[in-house]
Protein backbone atom coordinates (compact mmCIF):
# COMPACT_ATOMS: atom_id res chain seq x y z
CA UNK A 1 0.00 0.00 0.00
CA UNK A 2 2.71 2.32 0.72
CA UNK A 3 4.53 1.36 -2.35
CA UNK A 4 1.67 2.14 -4.19
CA UNK A 5 1.11 5.63 -2.58
CA UNK A 6 5.26 6.36 -3.21
CA UNK A 7 4.67 5.20 -6.89
CA UNK A 8 1.78 8.18 -7.10
CA UNK A 9 3.39 10.90 -5.48
CA UNK A 10 6.51 9.86 -7.75
CA UNK A 11 3.94 10.86 -11.06
CA UNK A 12 2.45 13.24 -9.50
CA UNK A 13 5.90 14.99 -8.93
CA UNK A 14 7.28 14.21 -12.70
CA UNK A 15 3.78 15.46 -13.60
CA UNK A 16 4.94 18.60 -11.94
CA UNK A 17 8.33 18.99 -13.16
CA UNK A 18 7.63 18.45 -16.72
CA UNK A 19 4.74 21.35 -16.88
CA UNK A 20 7.73 23.67 -15.45
CA UNK A 21 9.78 22.90 -17.17
CA UNK A 22 7.39 23.55 -19.63
CA UNK A 23 6.35 26.77 -18.78
CA UNK A 24 10.23 28.08 -18.56
CA UNK A 25 10.52 27.35 -22.09
CA UNK A 26 7.54 29.22 -23.33
CA UNK A 27 8.81 31.89 -20.75
CA UNK A 28 12.44 32.02 -22.14
CA UNK A 29 11.35 31.85 -25.77
CA UNK A 30 11.58 35.32 -27.76
CA UNK A 31 9.03 37.42 -28.65
CA UNK A 32 7.92 36.71 -31.94
CA UNK A 33 5.76 39.63 -33.23
CA UNK A 34 4.47 42.89 -31.27
CA UNK A 35 3.60 46.11 -31.56
CA UNK A 36 4.95 49.15 -30.10
CA UNK A 37 3.80 52.72 -29.58
CA UNK A 38 6.65 55.14 -30.81
CA UNK A 39 4.51 58.74 -30.29
CA UNK A 40 1.53 60.66 -30.85
CA UNK A 41 -0.06 58.47 -33.86
CA UNK A 42 2.57 56.41 -34.76
CA UNK A 43 3.34 52.82 -34.15
CA UNK A 44 6.28 49.64 -34.57
CA UNK A 45 5.20 46.33 -35.22
CA UNK A 46 7.99 44.14 -35.09
CA UNK A 47 8.71 41.05 -36.41
CA UNK A 48 11.67 38.58 -35.27
CA UNK A 49 12.15 36.09 -38.30
CA UNK A 50 14.78 33.58 -37.87
CA UNK A 51 15.02 31.65 -40.80
CA UNK A 52 15.59 35.17 -43.39
CA UNK A 53 19.09 35.95 -41.30
CA UNK A 54 19.15 33.25 -38.49
CA UNK A 55 20.73 36.21 -36.24
CA UNK A 56 17.66 36.94 -34.65
CA UNK A 57 17.04 39.60 -36.47
CA UNK A 58 13.80 42.05 -36.37
CA UNK A 59 12.05 43.30 -39.26
CA UNK A 60 9.94 46.41 -38.93
CA UNK A 61 7.08 47.85 -40.54
CA UNK A 62 5.52 51.01 -39.01
CA UNK A 63 2.29 52.56 -39.39
CA UNK A 64 0.18 55.87 -38.52
CA UNK A 65 -3.44 55.89 -37.00
CA UNK A 66 -5.91 58.22 -38.21
CA UNK A 67 -9.76 58.45 -38.39
CA UNK A 68 -10.49 57.57 -41.74
CA UNK A 69 -7.77 54.75 -41.93
CA UNK A 70 -3.84 53.72 -41.55
CA UNK A 71 -0.58 54.08 -43.85
CA UNK A 72 1.14 51.08 -43.26
CA UNK A 73 4.90 51.28 -44.36
CA UNK A 74 6.69 47.96 -45.39
CA UNK A 75 4.11 45.01 -45.19
CA UNK A 76 7.87 42.33 -44.36
CA UNK A 77 5.94 38.95 -45.15
CA UNK A 78 2.18 37.14 -45.79
CA UNK A 79 2.52 35.97 -42.31
CA UNK A 80 3.60 39.08 -40.79
CA UNK A 81 0.87 40.93 -42.39
CA UNK A 82 -2.05 38.38 -41.59
CA UNK A 83 -0.98 39.07 -38.10
CA UNK A 84 -1.03 42.73 -38.44
CA UNK A 85 -4.42 42.97 -39.89
CA UNK A 86 -5.67 40.78 -36.94
CA UNK A 87 -4.29 43.65 -34.68
CA UNK A 88 -5.05 46.32 -36.23
CA UNK A 89 -8.83 45.30 -36.22
CA UNK A 90 -8.93 44.29 -32.53
CA UNK A 91 -6.65 47.69 -31.62
CA UNK A 92 -8.45 50.29 -33.81
CA UNK A 93 -10.94 48.84 -36.07
CA UNK A 94 -9.71 50.78 -38.90
CA UNK A 95 -8.37 49.67 -42.38
CA UNK A 96 -5.28 49.78 -44.01
CA UNK A 97 -5.97 52.59 -47.15
CA UNK A 98 -2.23 52.94 -47.87
CA UNK A 99 0.97 50.99 -48.28
CA UNK A 100 4.62 52.63 -48.46
CA UNK A 101 7.40 50.25 -49.89
CA UNK A 102 10.51 51.35 -48.02
CA UNK A 103 12.30 49.12 -51.26
CA UNK A 104 11.69 46.18 -53.16
CA UNK A 105 13.56 43.90 -51.04
CA UNK A 106 11.87 40.59 -50.01
CA UNK A 107 12.04 40.98 -46.50
CA UNK A 108 10.47 44.29 -46.74
CA UNK A 109 7.95 44.96 -49.75
CA UNK A 110 5.91 41.55 -49.37
CA UNK A 111 2.47 40.72 -47.71
CA UNK A 112 0.90 43.35 -49.52
CA UNK A 113 -2.00 40.99 -51.03
CA UNK A 114 -3.11 40.57 -47.08
CA UNK A 115 -4.61 44.37 -47.12
CA UNK A 116 -5.62 44.72 -51.01
CA UNK A 117 -9.40 44.60 -49.90
CA UNK A 118 -9.29 47.85 -48.10
CA UNK A 119 -5.95 49.53 -49.86
CA UNK A 120 -6.32 52.63 -52.02
CA UNK A 121 -3.10 52.70 -53.50
CA UNK A 122 0.47 51.27 -52.94
CA UNK A 123 3.56 53.93 -52.74
CA UNK A 124 7.18 53.25 -53.95
CA UNK A 125 9.71 54.85 -55.51
CA UNK A 126 9.98 54.68 -59.42
CA UNK A 127 12.39 52.40 -59.89
CA UNK A 128 10.71 49.93 -57.21
CA UNK A 129 8.27 48.25 -59.97
CA UNK A 130 11.19 47.06 -62.47
CA UNK A 131 13.39 46.25 -59.75
CA UNK A 132 10.76 43.91 -58.60
CA UNK A 133 10.41 42.55 -62.11
CA UNK A 134 13.92 42.26 -62.75
CA UNK A 135 15.20 40.48 -59.45
CA UNK A 136 15.82 36.96 -60.24
CA UNK A 137 17.44 36.23 -56.53
CA UNK A 138 13.81 36.46 -54.85
CA UNK A 139 13.00 33.19 -56.96
CA UNK A 140 15.39 31.57 -54.23
CA UNK A 141 14.63 33.62 -51.19
CA UNK A 142 12.55 31.72 -48.10
CA UNK A 143 10.70 34.89 -47.75
CA UNK A 144 9.28 35.25 -51.28
CA UNK A 145 5.65 34.91 -52.05
CA UNK A 146 3.44 36.70 -53.87
CA UNK A 147 5.10 40.22 -54.74
CA UNK A 148 2.55 43.12 -55.62
CA UNK A 149 3.93 46.06 -57.75
CA UNK A 150 3.29 49.75 -56.55
CA UNK A 151 0.29 51.25 -57.75
CA UNK A 152 1.26 54.48 -57.36
CA UNK A 153 5.23 56.03 -57.80
CA UNK A 154 7.29 58.95 -57.17
CA UNK A 155 10.67 60.37 -57.66
CA UNK A 156 12.60 63.05 -55.17
CA UNK A 157 9.61 63.86 -52.88
CA UNK A 158 6.13 63.28 -52.30
CA UNK A 159 3.29 63.26 -49.71
CA UNK A 160 0.45 60.92 -48.77
CA UNK A 161 -2.68 62.66 -46.43
CA UNK A 162 -5.15 60.95 -45.09
CA UNK A 163 -8.13 62.29 -42.90
CA UNK A 164 -5.91 65.17 -40.69
CA UNK A 165 -2.80 63.68 -41.31
CA UNK A 166 0.10 63.51 -43.78
CA UNK A 167 3.34 61.36 -44.45
CA UNK A 168 6.08 62.39 -46.57
CA UNK A 169 8.08 60.27 -48.95
CA UNK A 170 11.63 60.91 -50.20
CA UNK A 171 13.88 58.68 -52.02
CA UNK A 172 17.23 58.52 -50.48
CA UNK A 173 18.87 56.33 -53.12
CA UNK A 174 22.62 56.39 -52.91
CA UNK A 175 23.85 53.38 -51.41
CA UNK A 176 21.22 50.79 -50.29
CA UNK A 177 18.89 50.82 -53.66
CA UNK A 178 17.89 52.91 -56.33
CA UNK A 179 14.27 52.90 -55.31
CA UNK A 180 14.59 53.60 -51.46
CA UNK A 181 12.19 55.63 -49.40
CA UNK A 182 11.82 57.24 -46.22
CA UNK A 183 9.35 58.14 -44.76
CA UNK A 184 9.12 61.67 -42.63
CA UNK A 185 5.58 61.57 -40.09
CA UNK A 186 6.41 65.21 -39.82
CA UNK A 187 3.52 66.03 -36.49
CA UNK A 188 5.77 63.24 -34.50
CA UNK A 189 9.00 64.54 -36.04
CA UNK A 190 9.52 60.69 -36.81
CA UNK A 191 11.60 59.04 -39.75
CA UNK A 192 11.54 55.58 -40.60
CA UNK A 193 14.73 54.33 -42.90
CA UNK A 194 14.97 51.01 -43.71
CA UNK A 195 19.08 50.08 -44.47
CA UNK A 196 20.32 52.71 -45.29
CA UNK A 197 20.58 55.10 -41.83
CA UNK A 198 22.10 52.93 -39.26
CA UNK A 199 21.52 54.11 -35.94
CA UNK A 200 22.76 53.25 -32.46
CA UNK A 201 24.94 50.31 -34.09
CA UNK A 202 27.44 49.41 -36.24
CA UNK A 203 27.03 48.42 -39.83
CA UNK A 204 25.34 44.78 -41.19
CA UNK A 205 28.19 42.67 -42.00
CA UNK A 206 30.62 44.01 -44.53
CA UNK A 207 28.62 47.68 -44.55
CA UNK A 208 25.33 46.15 -46.44
CA UNK A 209 27.38 43.40 -48.40
CA UNK A 210 26.76 39.84 -47.57
CA UNK A 211 30.04 39.06 -48.48
CA UNK A 212 33.17 41.29 -48.49
CA UNK A 213 32.93 41.55 -51.97
CA UNK A 214 29.42 42.72 -52.62
CA UNK A 215 30.72 45.62 -49.61
CA UNK A 216 28.41 48.73 -50.28
CA UNK A 217 30.09 52.03 -51.92
CA UNK A 218 31.25 53.48 -48.86
CA UNK A 219 31.51 56.72 -50.24
CA UNK A 220 27.76 56.44 -50.97
CA UNK A 221 26.45 55.40 -47.32
CA UNK A 222 27.99 58.60 -45.86
CA UNK A 223 25.93 60.83 -48.58
CA UNK A 224 23.38 59.54 -47.33
CA UNK A 225 23.86 59.18 -43.40
CA UNK A 226 24.93 63.31 -44.10
CA UNK A 227 21.58 63.70 -46.24
CA UNK A 228 18.80 62.20 -42.96
CA UNK A 229 21.13 63.96 -40.59
CA UNK A 230 20.02 67.22 -42.54
CA UNK A 231 16.55 66.46 -42.24
CA UNK A 232 14.45 67.61 -39.40
CA UNK A 233 13.65 65.09 -36.97
CA UNK A 234 13.90 63.74 -33.24
CA UNK A 235 13.52 60.19 -33.70
CA UNK A 236 14.91 57.23 -36.09
CA UNK A 237 13.08 54.38 -36.91
CA UNK A 238 14.66 51.77 -38.75
CA UNK A 239 13.55 49.06 -40.41
CA UNK A 240 15.52 46.80 -38.50
CA UNK A 241 15.92 46.55 -34.45
CA UNK A 242 14.90 49.65 -32.20
CA UNK A 243 13.88 52.77 -32.34
CA UNK A 244 16.66 55.99 -31.23
CA UNK A 245 17.00 59.73 -30.82
CA UNK A 246 18.59 61.63 -33.56
CA UNK A 247 22.29 61.53 -32.14
CA UNK A 248 22.26 57.84 -32.25
CA UNK A 249 22.80 58.82 -36.61
CA UNK A 250 25.79 60.76 -35.23
CA UNK A 251 27.28 57.96 -33.16
CA UNK A 252 26.70 55.83 -36.06
CA UNK A 253 28.47 58.15 -38.51
CA UNK A 254 31.03 58.76 -36.25
CA UNK A 255 31.98 55.13 -35.83
CA UNK A 256 32.16 54.75 -40.03
CA UNK A 257 34.20 57.36 -40.31
CA UNK A 258 36.71 56.17 -37.47
CA UNK A 259 36.50 52.64 -39.09
CA UNK A 260 38.11 54.48 -42.33
CA UNK A 261 40.42 56.38 -40.39
CA UNK A 262 41.87 53.70 -38.31
CA UNK A 263 42.12 50.82 -41.44
CA UNK A 264 43.91 53.54 -43.92
CA UNK A 265 46.33 54.08 -41.25
CA UNK A 266 46.54 50.62 -40.59
CA UNK A 267 47.44 49.64 -44.70
CA UNK A 268 49.58 52.71 -44.75
CA UNK A 269 51.84 51.09 -41.99
CA UNK A 270 51.74 47.78 -44.05
CA UNK A 271 49.95 45.99 -41.68
CA UNK A 272 48.28 42.88 -43.35
CA UNK A 273 44.36 42.22 -43.12
CA UNK A 274 45.11 39.68 -39.89
CA UNK A 275 46.93 42.32 -38.22
CA UNK A 276 44.62 45.00 -38.92
CA UNK A 277 41.34 42.68 -37.82
CA UNK A 278 43.62 42.39 -34.27
CA UNK A 279 44.41 46.13 -33.62
CA UNK A 280 41.32 48.01 -34.85
CA UNK A 281 38.85 46.67 -32.18
CA UNK A 282 36.75 49.88 -32.41
CA UNK A 283 36.39 48.98 -28.53
CA UNK A 284 35.33 52.31 -27.91
CA UNK A 285 32.44 51.92 -29.73
CA UNK A 286 31.43 49.01 -28.45
CA UNK A 287 28.68 49.98 -26.97
CA UNK A 288 26.99 50.15 -30.02
CA UNK A 289 24.37 47.02 -31.01
CA UNK A 290 25.93 44.33 -32.79
CA UNK A 291 29.53 45.21 -31.80
CA UNK A 292 30.23 41.53 -30.95
CA UNK A 293 28.32 40.38 -34.24
CA UNK A 294 29.55 42.42 -36.96
CA UNK A 295 32.90 44.69 -35.85
CA UNK A 296 35.40 42.20 -37.15
CA UNK A 297 33.09 41.76 -40.08
CA UNK A 298 33.25 46.27 -40.43
CA UNK A 299 36.82 46.09 -40.36
CA UNK A 300 37.35 43.17 -42.94
CA UNK A 301 35.19 45.21 -45.25
CA UNK A 302 36.57 48.78 -44.72
CA UNK A 303 39.94 46.82 -45.80
CA UNK A 304 38.40 45.46 -49.01
CA UNK A 305 36.82 48.83 -49.78
CA UNK A 306 40.51 50.77 -49.45
CA UNK A 307 42.66 47.70 -51.26
CA UNK A 308 40.75 48.25 -54.42
CA UNK A 309 41.70 50.35 -57.35
CA UNK A 310 41.44 54.22 -57.03
CA UNK A 311 40.48 54.50 -60.34
CA UNK A 312 37.44 51.93 -60.01
CA UNK A 313 36.19 53.33 -56.51
CA UNK A 314 37.68 56.81 -56.10
CA UNK A 315 36.20 57.13 -52.29
CA UNK A 316 36.76 60.33 -50.66
CA UNK A 317 38.93 59.88 -47.84
CA UNK A 318 37.38 58.56 -44.69
CA UNK A 319 35.07 61.78 -44.56
CA UNK A 320 37.74 64.27 -44.06
CA UNK A 321 36.27 66.72 -46.22
CA UNK A 322 33.21 66.87 -45.04
CA UNK A 323 31.42 69.56 -43.25
CA UNK A 324 29.87 67.25 -40.71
Amino acid sequence: MHTTRTSKRIQVLKVFLIVLISTNAVAQEPQKRWIEHIKGNVYYSHNRIEHIKGDGSIFNSIFMVTEEGIILVDPIDVEASKWLKNELKERFDLPVRYIVYSHFHGDHAVGAEVFLDTVFEIYAQENTAANIQNDDTWKYAPWDQVKILPTKTYRGRTEISLGTKKVELLDITASHTDDTTLVRFPDERIIFSVDVAPAGRVLWRYFGGFIVKDVNNFDLLLTDLETILALDFDIIAPGHYVHFPKEAVRQTYDYSVDLCKRVAAEIKAGRNLSQILETVTMDDYAHLLKYDSYRAMNVEGMHYWLSQDASNWRPRQCGETRGL
